[in-house]
């Protein structure tokens, strides 16, 4: 995926990610400005108060592996590009 196409869906998803965690950032290859991208990947801090809704928020993703409530998890996203999220 082109760096524009992933910079404008990861966009998306961190505004919707962010009303669940105190921060959250890009980070990868859209980060580095990379041509060509393969996953987004975001770095966030979540928010303790609003854990069940971030959860009720991410399964409405389909699921990878992991949990919001681990360190990690991968959702792909209905756009054909997968998240990955680290906390």
């Amino acid at each position: 995926m082109t760096l524009e196409t992933a910079e404008a869906i990861a966009n998306k998803y961190l505004e919707e990610i962010r009303q669940f965690c105190a921060r959250a950032e890009i980070a990868g290859s859209i980060r580095r400005n990379k041509p060509e991208v393969k996953d987004i990947e975001i770095v966030a801090i979540r928010d303790p108060k609003k854990i069940v809704a971030f959860k009720d928020w991410l399964d409405k993703l389909y699921k990878c592996k992991g949990n919001v409530l681990g360190k990690y998890t991968q959702r792909q996203l209905p756009e054909g590009i997968k998240l990955d999220l680290f906390f």
